[in-house]
């Protein structure tokens, strides 16, 4: 917001200004990220899940749609962060052994394409998903 401020304090501006400073700020490329501005409609999301009780691994199958609208027939797919975490049967918290990444309690899946899995390895038993803690508000 820092930089926001200084570029911009007292100005008329766009959405597009205030995501140009978000990008510069956090390295992130948000280009896709406009497409909420560009792209009219919501998205669908779906969730699978699988676990491999011999392996050990949970995967999460992740889909998304955003249905056609008047004059938008073909959606690309959007940026939809998804902060989640696993809980074991009572309600515990399981360490996230998520795919090159630290364990964690928590983290945010970044759900970038019409589909995408990710898989969790060393989890002992089947857990249950906590998805879109917070709404996915505070996110990457």
């Amino acid at each position: 917001m820092d930089l926001y401020f200084e570029r911009h304090d007292g100005q008329a501006v766009t959405i597009e200004d205030y995501i140009k400073c978000m990008e510069d700020v956090s390295g992130i490329d948000l280009t896709q990220f406009r497409l909420w501005y560009t792209q009219a409609g919501t998205p669908v999301v779906n969730v699978m899940e699988d676990y491999d009780a011999l392996k050990k691994i949970y995967t999460l199958a992740i889909t998304q749609t955003v249905p056609e609208t008047p004059g938008q027939t073909h959606k690309k797919a959007m940026l939809i962060p998804i902060r989640m975490g696993l809980l074991d049967r009572d309600g515990e918290a399981i360490s996230l052994n998520l795919e090159n990444l630290q364990p964690q309690s928590e983290t945010v899946l970044l759900l970038k394409e019409t589909s995408q899995s990710f898989r969790f390895q060393n989890v002992e038993s089947r857990p249950v998903p906590s998805l879109l803690r917070d709404f996915s508000h505070r996110s990457f």
